[in-house]
């Protein structure tokens, strides 16, 4: 597997991803690629990284290990060769024309009482930093971004790139 080192704390991350984590510093632009009007409820989403120009945003009670994960594991599902280009840019082009993104936070509660009106339109999926186990295969328990991060990919990305045999109507 290719990986690259990005940022001062030498955080890996799946070639493709960039990566911006207020704790250490900035991706490619050196600006994030979400930026919440300050005072805001959105300010809660400081964490973030950019997937093929998909965001994962995370709360700060996101571990950094956690949100990497994530977003190798979405770089792996959508560029599975490892090449640095996604596999199939039809489904990349539907997940960005929905503005697909991955929104994690502490529990339930936590997105909850921020609310996802906050964050711009779009098609997100929700996944929790309790559930989220880097290696978790390896200590016999289950690592819930598997499933919850191939949700978009699926529902949104293929149904639209190919609705005649996986669409949905999401107008």
């Amino acid at each position: 597997m290719r990986k690259l080192t990005l940022l001062r704390m030498h955080i890996v991350c799946f070639i493709g991803v960039s990566c911006f984590l207020t704790s250490c510093g900035s991706g490619d632009s050196g600006q994030p690629a979400y930026k919440a009007s300050e005072g805001s409820e959105a300010a809660h989403f400081a964490k973030q990284v950019k997937v093929f120009g998909l965001l994962v945003v995370a709360t700060n009670n996101v571990a950094d290990d956690k949100l990497i994960h994530a977003a190798n594991m979405m770089a792996e599902y959508l560029d599975n060769d490892e090449d640095g280009v996604p596999d199939n840019p039809k489904v990349l082009d539907a997940l960005v024309s929905k503005n697909t993104m991955l929104v994690m936070g502490k529990d339930e509660d936590e997105l909850r009482a921020i609310g996802r009106g906050v964050l711009p339109p779009g098609a997100k999926q929700s996944l929790y930093d309790y559930e989220t186990r880097p290696g978790g295969a390896e200590h016999g328990v289950f690592d819930a971004a598997i499933e919850e991060i191939i949700h978009p990919i699926t529902d949104v990305g293929y149904a639209l790139a190919y609705p005649e045999v996986f669409g949905h109507d999401y107008d």
